[in-house]
């Protein structure tokens, strides 16, 4: 893992969980029974659960993506194994999300959106620059 990634591996870790909307960047729903919002209002039975199911892919594709940008290690030649290895770092960043869903508080929208704008843009620029130099031969 080259070090002039590492901008670039938080910036993408920010905006997967931002992608995902786990917190902190889900908007903060109301408990109030009287207060109720959203497409899945009107969904029940077998759609809603597609639309569940769709989420949970989301998590383990990017997931997946996470991981083959920045994990791609091969550890032995037998492809069993290194299956089995790619299973279980997957599992492993599902566990992540998972853990950061439920540790984490929510932002605000405007928190949010400021925080999106001031943090891993300037470090997923950074990691870009820091790429380019290094292809240059000037790094």
């Amino acid at each position: 893992f080259d070090w002039k990634l590492w901008p670039a591996f938080i910036a993408f870790l920010i905006f997967v969980l931002a992608t995902l909307e786990v917190p902190p960047f889900e908007v903060a729903h109301h408990n109030h029974a009287d207060i109720m919002e959203g497409y899945l209002i009107e969904y029940s039975g077998a759609p809603l659960a597609l639309f569940e199911i769709t989420d949970a892919l989301k998590i383990v594709v990017l997931s997946i993506v996470f991981q083959i940008f920045f994990f791609p290690s091969i550890i032995v030649s037998d492809i069993v194994i290194n299956f089995l290895w790619f299973i279980v770092k997957t599992l492993l960043l599902v566990a992540f999300i998972a853990l950061a869903h439920a540790s984490l508080a929510s932002f605000r929208a405007d928190q949010e959106f400021k925080f999106l704008i001031f943090v891993p843009i300037p470090l997923a620029l950074t990691s870009l620059i820091l790429v380019i130099l290094s292809v240059k031969g000037l790094i």
